[in-house]
């Protein structure tokens, strides 16, 4: 028996109770792994099964085999800011500086463990305009605009309770240095923006 895989990856072929030979005997409920199949890749098995009382095979037996298909997976591609963006959606996720996952070289310091929910300050990298200022929950997503202009330069996000600093954090916002979807600075993850090339891009 020869199966092609055509347009699709084999993932698995099931016996079901049949015998099946490739390279050995397996039986009953059995699974081959396949997921080494490409698209031009051709499987040749070689199909047995016991007759009752003891009769031969004979040509015109056959044995069923089945198996699933599934279409190959491409990699999710990175989405990466192109534009000075006009705003931004930020998603608060309490991690450290430690988990912070980016390209930039960051500033970002950690005061006190980020509590929920945080009461979040974002300024520009002089602290002379606020664009931000308002209690966040954890796991919550939130606009920051530039008002008429677009960012330009650096951000500082303070994350403060009681008064006092948790963390605090400064990156470049204006995508000359690189920007990615799901990119994480600090407590922050970049959940989403706007600019005039490429619209709104959100996760």
């Amino acid at each position: 028996i020869t199966i092609s895989s055509g347009n699709t990856e084999l993932a698995s072929i099931d016996l079901s109770g049949n015998t099946v030979e490739i390279g050995r005997t397996y039986s009953n409920s059995e699974t081959i792994d396949l997921s080494f199949i490409t698209e031009s890749s051709e499987i040749s098995i070689t199909a047995s099964a016991d007759s009752p009382f003891d009769f031969e095979c004979r040509a015109s037996d056959t044995v069923t085999v089945g198996y699933e298909s599934r279409g190959v997976e491409n990699p999710p591609q990175e989405v990466q800011c192109l534009y000075c963006p006009k705003s931004f959606l930020f998603k608060l996720i309490g991690s450290t500086c430690e988990e912070s996952n980016n390209s930039q070289d960051i500033y970002c310091s950690d005061k006190a463990p980020i509590l929920d929910p945080g009461h979040v300050v974002i300024t520009d990298g002089h602290f002379k305009h606020v664009f931000f200022e308002g209690e966040v929950k954890k796991g919550s997503i939130f606009e920051v605009i530039a008002g008429h202009s677009s960012f330009k330069t650096d951000l500082v996000v303070k994350i403060i309770h009681g008064g006092n600093i948790a963390q605090i954090i400064k990156f470049h916002t204006s995508c000359n240095k690189p920007i990615f979807l799901g990119d994480i600075f600090g407590s922050i993850e970049i959940a989403g923006w706007a600019n005039l090339k490429q619209g709104l891009v959100t996760l």
